[in-house]
């Protein structure tokens, strides 16, 4: 094999041969202190330790390099040399089909997470204040380096979103600390750091100069590989390494926290950007830039959201509700199916629909529909998920929960009224009784009294249903997405 140097912003590679010789560069940075050669022959036995628990074979030993007088002055890391060709990333870039690889290295991954550390001092990387404490840190160095290199003036929208999301998901965080799910992970997983060989995967390059930084939740290490796959182009690959692992580890996260540690892995690749290019490595702007957006896609994609959905029966609001939900990973929560379930006779029993102020429309019902429907979002809301709540909203009172779980969840509304003139509603209401293929409740006799009933409602942004139901979708989801982030209220 032909000798090669690789050089990143805290060591420098040697490949001679069938060997790999590593040396730490005399830096300090807020995160690492490699300054002395001491601490740099302590971190080359950390490295090798950790590295060994997930590639054995590859981390040989560590080498101390003294003067003639015997006094240390560095030390390097020796390790086997594997082929570049199965380098994960290589492979990636390539086009090669790496989902058998993907697997296994889920597989390995998983099987690594049973075995790790845990325990109080690892748990609290995990709680709330844990979480909003790495984040804080890690916004804290990558603030100033993101506005001498990518001339970012603040990343106080990010810093909002981060600390709104976990404000509100301290139900689901501290279930994943119960839940046995912080560990004493890997902290760096790259896809340029993982060899595929034919008798298993070799994974590479453990975090080790500061043990804090490798704790944290199972599916930071997941998130790592996702964002590194989805960084070289391919989300279709970090879609199926998540999906893969969660399956084989059997864990149930909302889609949501996947999202948080995917943006705190770019994050991290972005701040290390910007150290390479204050070091001189002017090519790596772009790869700061690019991660900054990764970072910023996926705090918007795990933005907890409550839209409600309201208008008059027969506009269309339920299958709006519906896409809308399908679209965004949301959960659909419909008033008529909670009407059904806390009504005193079910809907099969009943031959005939219910007259309105009666039956399941009668006003206690509707008030117990609408507080069953704010309960169901606000559990939903605390566990990590988003909502489309699907109801009329005829009433101001009704809106105003509304918007009350979602300040109480720290979690941010979107609201939508379905519009359409009386001729096009009756006329959908009656092939709707004609085929009796809706569950809603709301007949003929009912609809013109809900329509007239409908109080103005001047905060929702207004929804043509006449449109066909793609061009309201991509209406409600341009609405979705011009929300504003409320300023962080700390």
């Amino acid at each position: 094999m032909a000798a090669k140097r690789i050089e990143t912003h805290a060591s420098v590679l040697t490949f001679e041969g069938e060997r790999v010789r590593k040396r730490k560069k005399a830096v300090r940075f807020p995160f690492m202190d490699l300054s002395t050669p001491e601490l740099r022959l302590s971190a080359c036995h950390n490295e090798v330790d950790l590295n060994r628990r997930l590639a054995p074979d590859v981390y040989l030993r560590v080498d101390e390099i003294r003067d003639a007088a015997g006094v240390l002055v560095d030390a390097e890391v020796v390790m086997r040399r594997l082929p570049d060709q199965r380098c994960l990333a290589t492979l990636v870039t390539s086009g090669a089909n790496v989902t058998d690889d993907l697997t296994h290295i889920a597989h390995l991954l998983a099987a690594f997470h049973t075995t790790v550390g845990r325990g109080p001092v690892v748990d609290r990387s995990g709680t709330p204040d844990g979480l909003r404490d790495r984040w804080d840190a890690d916004l804290d160095e990558w603030e100033p380096l993101a506005n001498e290199v990518l001339g970012c003036p603040t990343l106080d929208r990010e810093r909002s979103l981060i600390h709104r999301y976990i404000a509100g998901r301290t139900d689901l965080l501290t279930r994943r600390v119960e839940g046995g799910h912080i560990v004493d992970g890997h902290g760096d997983l790259l896809s340029e750091d993982i060899f595929c060989l034919p008798d298993g995967p070799r994974i590479l390059d453990c975090l080790e100069f500061d043990p804090h930084l490798r704790y944290g939740d199972e599916l930071a290490d997941v998130a790592f590989l996702a964002m590194d796959l989805e960084s070289l182009g391919r989300p279709d690959l970090a879609e199926f390494f998540a999906r893969t692992y969660q399956q084989l580890a059997g864990d149930h996260a909302p889609a949501s926290l996947l999202h948080i540690y995917i943006a705190q892995r770019a994050m991290v690749r972005s701040k290390v950007a910007c150290l390479q290019v204050v070091q001189g490595d002017v090519g790596a702007v772009a790869s700061a830039r690019s991660h900054l957006a990764l970072c910023v896609r996926h705090l918007d994609c795990a933005r907890p959201l409550v839209v409600v959905v309201g208008g008059a029966p027969g506009t269309g609001k339920s299958t709006l509700s519906a896409r809308l939900a399908a679209a965004m990973g949301c959960v659909h929560l419909r008033s008529d199916d909670v009407r059904r379930e806390i009504g005193t006779v079910g809907h099969e029993q009943r031959g005939n629909r219910d007259a309105l102020d009666e039956g399941l429309y009668a006003a206690e019902v509707t008030r117990q529909t609408y507080a069953a429907l704010m309960d169901r979002a606000e559990l939903l809301l605390h566990g990590g998920f988003s909502v489309v709540l699907d109801a009329t909203f005829a009433a101001v009172g009704y809106r105003r929960d509304a918007r009350h779980i979602a300040d109480e969840t720290f979690s941010d509304v979107v609201e939508l009224e379905c519009h359409a003139p009386t001729d096009v509603i009756r006329a959908r209401v009656l092939e709707r009784e004609r085929r009796r293929n809706d569950l809603s409740e709301a007949g003929p006799t009912v609809t013109p009294t809900l329509q007239r009933r409908q109080q103005p409602w001047p905060e929702a942004h207004p929804i043509d249903a006449t449109l066909p139901e793609d061009a309201q979708l991509v209406c409600a989801l341009h609405h979705v997405s011009e929300a504003p982030v409320p300023a962080d209220r700390r």
